[in-house]
């Protein structure tokens, strides 16, 4: 029976070196014995990139849990929050307010659309733009959900104190307004009581961003 030992019984031994059993069940050379791919494992592990979009991704599975109900996710509630303020906005500006590309927004609004939560109309100043508007269903919908977006923001946040949240806030913040100009996507946030967009911001992006963060230093 080849190289195999043989047992009195008839049964091979597969603990004999040769056997094939043997080589299948024999610790195999594995990455995560290399020094040094453990160690680009941990920087990979201590990186903010990876950090963010973990810590997201912990963020949307809390959210839709919490929102299974209702079968909305983070992108398709942000978007009704924002038709919440900006009354008969285009889907372009739309999608620059709350830092989305055009065909995410494009592909939320069909959906909403179609649950009946958002109505689109030709705009009146220009008949070429679509204008959204929550429905009355829609509207009641952002309404009734306050209280849970409430309570799933206290749930991710929870581990942190109320000073380290304000910390955290502080240096998002920094990160988001010192790199804004080399983000592909557009993100023109709309100022407390300021009017919902109309129309193409004049200028280059770098400008607006610039022109925005005098405002609030202004402010």
């Amino acid at each position: 029976m080849s190289a195999a030992t043989v047992h009195a019984g008839g049964e091979p031994d597969t603990g004999h070196p040769h056997h094939p059993l043997f080589r299948a069940m024999a610790p195999q050379p594995s990455i995560y014995m290399s020094a040094q791919h453990v160690e680009r494992l941990s920087q990979l592990y201590s990186r903010p990139g990876f950090l963010l979009r973990r810590a997201h991704q912990i963020y949307v599975a809390i959210f839709e849990a919490n929102f299974e109900r209702l079968s909305l996710s983070p992108a398709q509630y942000s978007v009704m929050v924002a038709l919440h303020d900006l009354h008969g906005v285009n889907q372009g500006d739309l999608a620059k307010a709350i830092g989305m590309n055009k065909v995410t927004v494009s592909q939320i609004v069909q959906a909403l659309e179609t649950r009946g939560w958002i109505t689109r109309k030709k705009a009146d100043d220009d008949r070429r733009q679509r204008q959204l508007t929550l429905t009355a269903d829609g509207l009641r919908a952002v309404n009734q959900t306050a209280a849970m977006a409430e309570a799933t923001y206290a749930e991710q946040m929870a581990p942190l104190s109320e000073p380290e949240r304000q910390r955290l806030f502080k240096l998002l913040q920094r990160i988001v307004d010192e790199l804004e100009p080399r983000a592909r996507t557009p993100f023109e946030p709309v100022a407390t009581g300021q009017p919902a967009p109309r129309g193409r911001a004049s200028g280059t992006r770098s400008d607006r961003v610039l022109r925005k963060r005098t405002s609030r230093t202004e402010a």
